[in-house]
């Protein structure tokens, strides 16, 4: 008899079991101009849930993948993938707008206010008005 079993390999984010010290956090929820907001949809390659408030990360090396939804919906208008270094004790907050068919995002340090990274995306388009 042959047994065939599937692990299962978690795609959630999970964050660090490291002491608060060693931590980064980036705020995951930015809404900018009335019903427009910028959600991280993925970090490292892992899946997040809609959370609004801080996630944890550890120093060192990660890529996000951000979204902007329009009307407090999520109805997807451009997803954006970028890389950015986090440092101990940081504070980060995402960013983002749509003009021009265009979705702008980017990533602050909260006490310098420095931009660390930022992308675009080309925004589907179907014609018309």
């Amino acid at each position: 008899m042959v047994t065939i079993s599937c692990a299962s390999t978690s795609s959630q984010y999970v964050e660090p079991q490291l002491p608060p010290a060693q931590l980064a956090v980036i705020k995951s929820i930015s809404v900018k101009e009335g019903y427009r907001r910028v959600s991280i949809s993925a970090i490292d390659g892992r899946e997040l849930d809609a959370v609004d408030g801080v996630i944890r990360l550890a120093p060192g090396p990660h890529y996000l993948k951000l979204f902007v939804s329009s009307s407090g919906l999520t109805i997807l208008l451009g997803e954006v993938e970028l890389r950015f270094d986090a440092q101990s004790q940081h504070a980060y907050e995402i960013g983002g707008t749509t003009e021009y068919a265009v979705a702008r995002v980017w990533i602050t340090d909260a006490e310098t206010k420095r931009v660390i990274a930022r992308g675009t995306y080309k925004i589907a388009t179907t014609g018309g008005h």
